[in-house]
């Protein structure tokens, strides 16, 4: 097992026996779901249930990491901050990945361990709009090694319904990446052309069909803003 892999698994454990319930996702959920990743994997990322904030605070005490107490005074309804003892940045969601689009994970957290479900961590990637060569390599070893099934191993077709037929900016932003990931001759673009399939016939909500008439004459979507981290990190 990768060493970076290990020691998020021994988070999820330790923050378990303080009571809280916390997820891996990012690169480590991704080689960990895989069997597969990059041979260097830098920061950890994890979403805990905004319920055990004092629970994940606890356990990351004890694992010997220090806060960024500027920062998660500021930001830990939405997000903690802390840095390992081996040096690592540490981000924790709480409850919500904000990102370019909100992925609500609060009534999720239990229905996989060590990390979140695999059609959640899918939507982590494919909500991203402005892609970097990392994202754009994440999703593609996603969709290689996970197949489209209704198993929370799997990316499982009815939690990207449950998101995107609901929301007509989801919709456009997870569509328009499928249809580039698409056009790979391979299982890559086998996978991202079902999903594709998929979300073209899916019935939509009312919501979703009163925005997609607005369509692109207003924005659909955030481009995140990196957070500076302060007195442990010493900037990220």
């Amino acid at each position: 097992m990768h060493a970076t892999v290990e020691r998020a698994i021994g988070l999820v454990e330790l923050a378990e026996r303080h009571g809280a319930s916390l997820r891996i996702v990012g690169g480590a959920a991704i080689t960990h779901l895989c069997g597969a990743g990059r041979s260097q994997l830098g920061d950890l990322d994890f979403v805990a249930s905004p319920k055990h904030r004092r629970a994940v605070e606890a356990a990351f005490a004890a694992d010997g990491s220090l806060p960024d107490r500027e920062f998660n005074h500021l930001h830990g309804h939405k997000r903690l901050y802390f840095q390992g003892p081996d040096g690592v940045p540490i981000d924790v969601f709480m409850g919500r990945m904000d990102m370019c689009h909100d992925l609500d994970l609060r009534n999720r957290l239990d229905l996989s361990r060590p990390t979140v479900t695999a059609a959640d961590l899918a939507l982590t990637k494919l909500q991203i709009v402005e892609f970097t060569e990392k994202d754009d390599a994440d999703t593609r070893m996603l969709l290689a090694h996970l197949e489209i099934a209704e198993r929370h191993d799997a990316i499982d077709p009815r939690r990207i319904q449950e998101v995107t037929c609901s929301d007509w900016g989801w919709h456009r932003t997870v569509s328009g990446n499928l249809e580039r990931f698409a056009l790979a001759g391979d299982m890559v673009g086998e996978r991202a052309g079902h999903l594709l399939r998929l979300m073209q016939e899916w019935p939509k909500s009312r919501r979703w069909t009163r925005r997609a008439r607005v369509g692109t004459r207003k924005p659909w979507y955030r481009l995140p803003e990196e957070v500076a981290h302060g007195s442990a990190a010493g900037g990220a």
